[in-house]
């Protein structure tokens, strides 16, 4: 009996301590939180601005063959 007290007393402690831990760091793990949608939207920008440069150098391309009467 003395094993399974010992363990519950375990997993109580562990739920306490793990409780504990996440309230005293709930401001950090905000600013994990910002942090990561931050970078998300600055890749998605960089991504946004590569296929805008990508766009754009094709638009040049075929209004280059239009001008100079190339293929239709």
């Amino acid at each position: 009996m003395a094993d399974q007290f010992d363990a519950a007393e375990l997993d109580k402690r562990k739920a306490a301590a793990r409780a504990k831990a996440t309230a005293e760091h709930a401001p950090l793990n905000a600013l994990e939180r910002a942090s990561a949608a931050y970078m998300a939207a600055v890749e998605a920008r960089r991504q946004a601005a590569a296929a805008e440069d990508a766009a754009e150098a094709t638009l040049e391309a075929v209004l280059r063959e239009v001008e100079q009467g190339g293929p239709e």
